[in-house]
């Protein structure tokens, strides 16, 4: 709700834990069903439907996080994360996302 208030587009169903908010919350969409913890997001940032963005990542401007894809932790997001697949490190490196 608070970053709706700011001016970003987050869905009602998303959960979203932030330290500080973001630096252009206008900026950042968050589709339903998205978990997402503190990352750092510069410019335009897309968030789909299901996907989780750990803490300490970092979403360069143009990031796009495909639904239930997934962003671990400390990871810079530069380029598209398609779905269901994920991206971990620095550089960031896209692999299958791994299932319970």
């Amino acid at each position: 709700l608070y970053l709706s208030l700011l001016g970003g587009r987050v869905a009602l169903s998303a959960s979203v834990a932030l330290a500080d908010p973001p630096l252009e919350p206008r900026k950042l969409r968050i589709g339903s069903g998205a978990l997402v913890f503190g990352p750092l997001a510069l410019g335009e940032c897309t968030i789909g439907r299901g996907a989780l963005i750990a803490g300490g990542s970092v979403m360069l401007p143009h990031a796009e996080v495909e639904p239930d894809a997934a962003v671990g932790g400390m990871a810079v997001v530069g380029l598209p994360v398609r779905s269901r697949l994920q991206l971990v490190g620095n550089p960031g490196v896209v692999m299958r996302r791994a299932t319970l």
